[in-house]
């Protein structure tokens, strides 16, 4: 298990808003669901489409009984993770983002 730690320092006179922490996660990684937070109040979203889109709870469809059904994403689609800051950050202030990610089993590994 990896730990990623994203770090943003204000650094301009005044407060900023909309701060954004994307980070693309590299392939033969796959997302610890649950442990993406920050140090502030943030609002955390994903994406299982190489970040083209975002959302808080990643969906797919897939057919059961012959019926379109929507379910969770595996860990193993998710591509991206999003952080928004909500509302503004200090002149000066930091936000840590964190998440950790596993790494895949090689092909023809145990799993």
């Amino acid at each position: 298990v990896i730990r990623y730690s994203l770090v943003f320092t204000n650094q301009t006179a005044g407060a900023v808003k909309n701060v954004q922490f994307v980070d693309p996660l590299p392939s033969g990684l796959a997302y610890m669901l649950g442990s993406a937070k920050a140090d502030q109040p943030v609002r955390i979203e994903y994406s299982i489409d190489g970040g083209k889109s975002y959302t808080t709870r990643p969906l797919v469809v897939v057919i059961e009984d012959g019926k379109r059904v929507e379910k969770p994403a595996p860990r193993e689609a998710y591509t991206h993770i999003r952080w928004t800051v909500l509302g503004s950050l200090a002149a000066a202030a930091q936000v840590t983002a964190e998440l950790e990610a596993q790494v895949k089993a090689a092909p023809g590994e145990a799993k």
